[in-house]
């Protein structure tokens, strides 16, 4: 009894931000439902934007670090008007994405099939956000998808260091090559890469992509794939400057 206690006090101070943006019933009931290990679909509105949002997940997290936490005011860039989003879970990262920059159009791709259900309908309104329902890897084919044990935030298609269980779902994985050449996109003006590890077989395959790409702001995961901080210095080479914010890192063409 004594360890529920404790847990539903950190919770409490955990989610003491949602009494500031949500109603206090959305908050009370999110922060229950946690502490009961509930999971139920929310609608909840975080500084304006409706979200669908899952109880006792990463979902609240992944909303707070995008939309309360602006993660991405750390970018200098002007008016892009191609964005690519890889790791768009929920929707989140892409909604923050367009409140900054209203004219771009946002290419946000997940492949865990419930988080890409939400995604759909957290950015249905938006008519230049577009959700593709795809793994970005290497080379294209069917991959297993692997749960390391972080939930809906840390799922992965690559070999890691890390224990993980296989999830019941498969998904069709495409090389960013694809992607660009499928959509008809002649620049990425911002790259945003979030992908649990696979950024490493991205930046060691073969990639045009590479050569019509303006920014990228990736968060590179060694602990879950040695290396991938490596490869991606050596790839990205022919980029002026780089920025560390956090766990992100930003290189400039």
């Amino acid at each position: 009894m004594l360890n529920y206690i404790i847990n539903f006090l950190y919770k409490i101070g955990s989610y003491k931000s949602l009494f500031s943006v949500l109603t206090f019933n959305q908050a009370v009931n999110l922060m229950l439902l946690d502490f009961l290990k509930k999971t139920k679909t929310l609608n909840i509105t975080i500084n304006g934007i409706n979200l669908l949002i899952r109880s006792n997940t990463s979902d609240y997290l992944v909303a707070k670090e995008s939309l309360i936490s602006d993660e991405y005011d750390c970018i200098e860039l002007e008016a892009p008007k191609i964005i690519i989003d890889l790791g768009a879970n929920i929707g989140t990262s892409a909604l923050a994405l367009h409140r900054r920059y209203p004219e771009s159009k946002i290419y946000a791709v997940e492949m865990e099939n419930e988080n890409f259900q939400l995604l759909k309908e957290n950015v249905s309104a938006y008519k230049n956000i577009i959700p593709i329902h795809a793994a970005i890897a290497g080379t294209s084919g069917t991959r297993k998808i692997f749960d390391r044990g972080t939930g809906p935030w840390g799922y992965t298609i690559t070999d890691t260091i890390n224990e993980k269980s296989e999830l019941s779902e498969k998904i069709q994985a495409i090389s960013l090559d694809e992607l660009v050449e499928k959509y008809a996109i002649n620049r990425i003006n911002l790259l945003k890469i979030d992908i649990e590890g696979a950024e490493k077989e991205i930046f060691e395959t073969e990639n045009k992509w590479l050569t019509i790409t303006d920014v990228i702001i990736a968060e590179l995961h060694d602990r879950i794939v040695m290396g991938a901080t490596r490869t991606f210095y050596l790839s990205t080479s022919s980029f002026t400057s780089f920025d560390i914010h956090g766990e992100k890192v930003i290189a400039y063409r």
